[in-house]
């Protein structure tokens, strides 16, 4: 009986979570990981709070926020650099296995009555360290663990776990203090945490590869530049990094009035961390009931905007309430308006709050404000506190003072807040309808709430402007706009029937299931994959046996979307891509392939295969992607490309870049290789370091770094510019330009591009002055040898005309391109007037070191570079021939190389005899050879 209501009640859960085959124990064992740690932190947290206040005292509770700010502020910094040097398993292991010795130390200590002042404040501060570790590591944790797919789906049945841990400590502290006194409790937390350190093992052990490491990698890729310019430049951010911060500052006065009034009423420690755990617990249930039962209807009918205000006002209420009623009771209250409130209404309205920002700069600014600006409100909250309590010395009242009176600065920024999150959609979806057919009808949410805005675009918006909606509808799991996603399922375009298949992907309920079954023989093939994931998602009864029937229909395109779609589901779930075979399904596929005649159904079969084992990452049968790049086709050809891609296989990736030489499959190739994220960027730099890629392969690279927001796409097109070929070095500065443009949050090191800029000069000097030389003595050469410095000739010309607008590309990125660009086109064009108003305007924005090196060499541009006048105002001094030939054989221009030996072999001069010999050293098989034939003329 028993086994038959367990299964019966695993049953239900699968249903109501969708728990895919292979999901049950990674989702058991998260959730009693993150269960173990939040239960260890709700007994460790009222057990310090209480010895605090009872030997300690009310009075250092503002010195003590004060210290936790500095210490946590400085332990951030540390561990950031940790998680650049070593790996996550150990950093988790190190914080494990200094924690639980940490804790039983501290009840030992306890219990030999050792402990001081001092151990309370280690201890306190300790406590405060391991929540902001431990839960940090933990999300880290389920991003390895669960790929995006499936925390979409599982992380809120993960995240009961931390509901459970949260009501379970405090409720056994409330319990068992009065029993076991608090330095018991401490051994107790500390069982519980070993427990979760072994939990840890099994799930790094079972379910972290190589593949997932490699993808949260990419994903942390995406960082630009330093968060608090990333906020610093949106006014957006600045605000809502405002609103969390006052926030933190009132619960911390609220938090200091709640423990005065708990100190004041229970003296003894272990009662006092009782009644803390006992309340604690209390705020996490009251708060689970407002999430689950008012939150989605208040943000629902009264909108982002006055769900804002619902937190400040119930603060406002209960902080006028404790000023006129300084009792235990009304503190509660206030506590729990504020632990409950903002872990509710206030969360999920903040949560939408930022979804106008692109998810990159939305992820790191929101990582920053988490930590950054917690820890630094909790230390402004320390500085008002001891202000007012230690310094002025005013009674508990004056705190209620000092939150209404913050309470209204709140207010004020949560209405510009509102302002502004109108005005980022309403900016977004001007963009997004840019360059589409104006006849199309404009959304504007100038006059209509942001939600009535949204509905317009998904009736009447353009393509790029539903893309971008449906991409936030996604993000948001935004329920209330599905009834106006459904018409999008049958839209003309195949961009946007896959957005509307992800969005309704989540949609919680399944009676839409019949609309995805057409969409199962859409003419694309990404459309149909789609519509088969969805049909996964929403078939909750009997998901086995519908999967069956449908990699069993007899119509191709059907049974191959279902085959591309579970590919793609199970991509890193080998139980569940064991569970239905899917190795051997593409293998029967490829054997049923030989036996087709039909050249659109072998066509269709070939594509279906190669998708299945892209999308599922099946490496037995990576082998018949090789063979399939071979076939005659190149629709196929260019599948085989976006698999690889997909697969984000590193061999793989010398094979994409070669494809990135042929014309017709360039787009295909750059498309798979971007997939791959800032981990290309490695594989790209040793391309540029070997000799046998040859240049116009070298000249695409850049052109796949300015597609990856991240900063090391930034530093990779930096020492790309360093190059020693023209057209490389051109366009890595182009791609720059590019970097920039599309993603301005990434920063741009000034210093490097001074640097760069400086660096060019010299070069445009040096070059300069070798062709001053060289326009010299071709007056007194013969016909042969003038034919020959004359091709030199020419191309140091061109390395002036390159490295003059290089120059100018630097400018752009040091200052804005649209002041710089009119000023290359002046001096570039033929009008004195133009070309001497742009040398005047960069006189007045170039600031004076740069101007004491420009200046003259744009002016010299001016005139005739070659002529004395040019010479004279660059201070140059001609160099002779010989040291000509010495300065260029040495640089990296190979075409310049070989014109140098080209005047030295028509000058037949002896004296060039070392230099001919120096270069039959050279790894150029060419200058090798044209250096062997120099000497053998000498002779």
């Amino acid at each position: 009986m028993l086994p038959r209501l367990a299964e019966s009640g695993l049953e239900l859960l699968r249903r109501t979570f969708d728990i895919r085959p292979g999901e049950m124990r990674r989702v058991s064992l998260m959730g009693a990981n993150i269960f173990l740690i939040i239960s260890t932190l709700m007994i460790i947290k009222p057990v310090i709070n209480a010895l605090f206040l009872s030997y300690v005292g009310v009075k250092s509770l503002p010195s003590l926020f004060l210290l936790v700010a500095t210490v946590a502020m400085g332990v951030s910094v540390l561990y950031a650099r940790a998680l650049n040097r070593l790996s996550l398993h150990k950093i988790i292991l190190r914080t494990y296995q200094i924690s639980i010795p940490a804790m039983i130390l501290t009840g030992v200590l306890l219990h030999l009555g050792l402990a001081g002042k001092w151990v309370i404040y280690v201890f306190y501060i300790g406590e405060v360290i391991f929540a902001l570790l431990t839960t940090s590591q933990f999300w880290i944790l389920a991003n390895l663990v669960f790929n995006p797919l499936e925390a979409k789906r599982l992380f809120s049945l993960v995240g009961a776990g931390a509901i459970a841990g949260g009501v379970m400590g405090g409720y056994l502290t409330s319990v068992f203090a009065p029993i076991l006194s608090n330095e018991n409790l401490l051994f107790m937390a500390a069982a519980l945490l070993a427990g979760g350190f072994f939990v840890n093992r099994t799930i790094w052990r079972d379910y972290i590869t190589p593949e997932q490491i490699s993808s949260s990698q990419k994903e942390k890729g995406q960082l630009q530049g330093h968060p608090l310019k990333v906020i610093r430049n949106s006014r957006h951010l600045t605000l809502l990094a405002l609103i969390v911060g006052i926030g933190i500052v009132i619960a911390k006065l609220v938090e200091y009035q709640y423990s005065a009034l708990a100190s004041a009423a229970i003296p003894d420690a272990d009662n006092l961390a009782a009644f803390l755990g006992f309340w604690f617990s209390t705020f996490n249930i009251v708060s689970l009931i407002i999430q689950v039962f008012i939150t989605r209807r208040v943000v629902g009918i009264y909108g982002v905007g006055k769900s804002l205000f619902v937190l400040p006002i119930a603060l406002f209420g209960g902080a006028t309430l404790l000023l006129i009623l300084p009792v235990l009771w009304v503190g509660i209250l206030l506590k729990l308006f504020d632990v409950s409130l903002k872990q509710s209404i206030n969360k999920a309205a903040v949560e939408l709050l930022i979804l106008p920002i692109p998810l990159a700069t939305k992820s790191q600014a929101k990582t920053f404000i988490d930590v950054f600006v917690d820890t630094a409100a909790t230390g402004v909250g320390g500085i008002l506190l001891l202000f007012l309590i230690n310094v002025l010395d005013l009674p508990l009242r004056a705190v209620s003072l000092l939150i209404i009176a913050l309470i209204g600065i709140w207010i004020w920024f949560a209405m510009e807040i509102r302002k502004e999150y109108i005005r980022s959609f309403q900016e977004n979806l001007k963009t997004s309808s840019e360059d589409e057919d104006a006849k199309r009808p404009k959304t504007s949410l100038s006059d209509v709430s942001v939600l009535e805005g949204m509905r317009g675009v998904l009736k009447t918006g353009s393509d790029r402007q539903l893309l971008y909606v449906l991409g936030k509808i996604e993000e948001s799991k935004e329920t209330r706009l599905i009834p106006d996603t459904l018409p999008l399922l049958d839209h003309e375009s195949a961009a946007v029937r896959v957005a509307a298949l992800k969005c309704l992907y989540f949609h919680p309920q399944h009676d839409i299931l019949p609309r995805f079954t057409p969409l199962l023989q859409d003419i694309d093939a990404e459309v149909r994959a789609h519509a088969f994931t969805a049909i996964l998602s929403h078939s909750r009864r009997d998901r086995v046996n519908v999967i069956h029937q449908y990699l069993q229909d007899a119509d191709p395109m059907i049974n191959g979307a279902a085959l591309v779609g579970l590919a793609k589901e199970s991509r890193n779930n080998a139980e569940m891509q064991r569970l239905f075979q899917i190795e051997e399904l593409v293998m029967d596929k490829i054997h049923y392939l030989g036996l087709l005649k039909d050249e659109d159904t072998r066509r269709l079969y070939k594509i279906m295969i190669i998708r299945a084992i892209g999308h599922g990452r099946i490496r037995h049968h990576y082998s018949m992607l090789d063979r399939f790049l071979q076939d005659e086709e190149l629709t196929v050809r260019k599948e085989v490309l976006l698999a690889m891609g997909d697969a984000e296989e590193s061999s793989f990736i010398p094979v994409l870049s070669e494809h990135l030489l042929a014309k017709e499959t360039r787009d295909a190739a750059k498309q798979a290789l971007v997939l791959y994220g800032p981990s290309l960027l490695p594989h790209l730099e040793a391309f540029a370091s070997l000799s046998i890629y040859p240049s116009e392969l070298l000249r695409l690279l850049p052109s796949l770094a300015e597609r990856i927001q991240s900063p090391q796409s930034v530093d990779y097109l930096f020492a790309m510019i360093r190059h020693p070929d023209v057209g490389v070095r051109l366009a890595a500065l182009q791609s720059l330009h590019t970097l920039k443009g599309n993603y301005p949050d990434l920063h741009i090191s000034e210093k490097e591009t001074i640097k760069l800029i400086i660096h060019e000069a010299h070069l445009y000097k040096d070059t300069l002055g070798h062709l001053y030389t060289q326009k010299r003595l071709e007056e007194n050469d013969d016909l042969p040898a003038q034919e020959a410095r004359q091709s030199l000739t020419y191309l140091l010309e061109r390395r002036l005309d390159g490295t003059l607008e290089r120059i100018f590309q630097l400018l752009g990125l040091r200052y804005s391109p649209g002041q710089i660009n009119p000023v290359y086109e002046g001096i570039k064009g033929k009008n004195p007037d133009i070309r001497f108003n742009a040398v005047e305007f960069l006189d007045n924005i170039l600031e004076p070191d740069l101007k004491k090196i420009l200046i003259p060499i744009v002016e010299s541009a001016l005139i005739d570079p070659t002529s004395d006048a040019a010479i004279n105002r660059l201070n140059l001094k001609a160099p002779s021939e010989a040291e000509c030939f010495d300065h260029l054989l040495k640089g990296r221009d190979e075409k310049i190389k070989m014109a140098v030996i080209r005047v030295m072999n028509e000058s037949g001069d002896a004296a060039h005899r070392p230099r001919f010999e120096s270069l039959l050293n050279s790894p150029n098989q060419k200058i090798k050879k044209a250096a062997q034939e120099g000497l053998d003329l000498l002779f």
